[in-house]
């Protein structure tokens, strides 16, 4: 079994509104849920739960701040950016949700029913605030969809992500654990110009 024989956090994607799949996934032992798959059934968003009655923290995909602000209330942990089907755009495209859903953001506050909804969700008002202002993003939304080099992570953290789901094509490089590495330096050390001219050249990229 996987979970049994690996160091790194294990990460099980179920059905979304499926809580016999998140509580076998959690009895397991899983680390995550990624409550994100659906069949390809509309339907199935009907079914969307609450999360407290789970320990394991979840994680859910969002297009905009109109999901975020749902699945946030439902007790996600975590969020992440919906992969698109297209995968010559899929950076440009995780690249435009960060984009939007800090736009939206920004625009709470012509919108005072939306911004009383969304600060409703944190106990701390004035920093949420505070954090909007900064051009921050006050939740964990993590970059997903096509992101493979140290330059588009390091694009993702500046755009206030708080880390990225790297692509499993960075698995094909001749190289992977050397891109692999790259890829987790470009996170932490994003701001250091220098650093990423050096992560994005040579034997780092292949």
């Amino acid at each position: 079994m996987v979970i049994n024989s690996v160091l790194i956090p294990v990460l099980s994607r179920v059905r979304v509104g499926h809580i016999t799949e998140a509580k076998m996934a959690q009895a397991m032992g899983v680390n995550i849920i990624d409550e994100s798959n659906d069949l390809g059934s509309l339907t199935y968003t009907q079914y969307i739960r609450k999360k407290g009655d789970l320990s394991a923290p979840i994680i859910c995909d969002v297009a905009n701040l109109d999901e975020c602000i749902a699945r946030l209330g439902e007790g996600a942990s975590m969020l992440r950016t919906r992969k698109t089907p297209f995968p010559p755009s899929r950076n440009l495209t995780t690249m435009a949700t960060v984009k939007g859903i800090k736009t939206e953001l920004m625009a709470l506050k012509t919108d005072a029913a939306k911004e009383e909804k969304f600060l409703k969700l944190f106990s701390d008002t004035d920093a949420v605030k505070k954090t909007i202002e900064e051009g921050k993003i006050p939740f964990p939304l993590y970059a997903y969809g096509g992101i493979d080099t140290p330059n588009d992570v390091a694009m993702m953290m500046h755009m206030g992500c708080a880390g990225v789901f790297i692509a499993n094509n960075a698995f094909a490089a001749d190289n992977p654990r050397r891109r692999l590495e790259a890829l987790a330096t470009a996170v932490r050390s994003h701001g250091d110009i220098d650093k990423m001219v050096e992560l994005s050249i040579g034997t780092h990229l292949r």
